[in-house]
C-alpha cells in the first residue's frame, strides 16, 4: 500500500457504503478546475464539499475547497462481520500528476535552453544572451529548483486530509482504526 494509510470501519454493508458515497460526494469536475469567470457568473454554487469516483469496491474522493495539490483519497471496501472495512491512502490525483509532469519537462527544457545559449555566449560569442556570466549560473541552479518544487508539490499531495476522512466518518457512520 502508499506510506500513509488509513484504515475506518463503517457499520454500512459495503452496498451500501457506495450508494451513500454516490449521493453524498459530487462528480465532475472540482470547483479549482472550473473557470473562474464561470464562477464569478455563477455565483457561489452549493455544491458537496467532496469530489470524486464510485465504483463497485473502490472509490477516490478529494476536497472540493483545495486546490491543485489537495490529496485524494483512494480506498477499497472489503466486507467484514457487522459491516464494512475501508482501506485507503492519500497520494496526488491522476490529473495533478500528469500535469506536473508535463510542467516540469516544460520548464526543464526552459533551463536546458537557457545552459545551452549561455555556453554558446561564453565559448564562441554569439550574443543569444545579455549577460552568460550571470545567466549560466542561474540557469544551471534552475534545475535543482524545478526538482524541488516538483518533489514539494508531490509530497503536499500525498498528506493526510482531515476534511476527507471527517466526511468518511459522518457520512458513512465509520471510525478510524489507523
Amino acid at each position: 500500500m502508499a506510506p500513509n494509510p488509513v484504515v475506518l470501519d463503517s457499520a454500512l454493508a459495503p452496498d451500501e457504503v457506495a450508494r451513500v458515497l454516490l449521493r453524498s460526494i459530487g462528480r465532475g469536475l472540482a470547483p479549482y478546475l472550473t473557470p473562474w469567470y464561470l464562477r464569478l457568473v455563477l455565483g457561489k454554487s452549493d455544491s458537496p464539499t467532496v469530489f470524486g469516483e464510485v465504483e463497485s469496491n473502490v472509490f477516490r474522493l478529494r476536497s472540493g475547497t483545495g486546490g491543485m495539490c489537495t490529496p485524494n483519497f483512494y480506498a477499497k471496501c472489503e466486507p467484514q462481520p457487522g459491516g464494512t472495512r475501508i482501506e485507503g491512502y492519500f497520494a496526488i490525483g491522476p490529473f495533478e500528476r500528469g500535469s506536473l509532469r508535463i510542467a516540469l519537462i516544460m520548464v526543464l527544457a526552459v533551463a536546458v535552453v537557457g545552459i545551452v545559449l549561455n555556453l554558446l555566449d561564453l565559448m564562441v560569442g554569439t550574443h543569444f544572451t545579455k549577460d552568460p556570466d550571470i545567466g549560466l549560473p542561474l540557469s544551471v541552479l534552475f534545475i535543482p529548483f524545478c526538482f524541488g518544487i516538483h518533489r514539494f508539490a508531490h509530497r503536499l499531495g500525498s498528506g493526510t486530509d482531515e476534511g476527507v476522512l471527517a466526511f468518511l466518518e459522518s457520512t458513512l457512520a465509520a471510525r478510524r482504526i489507523s
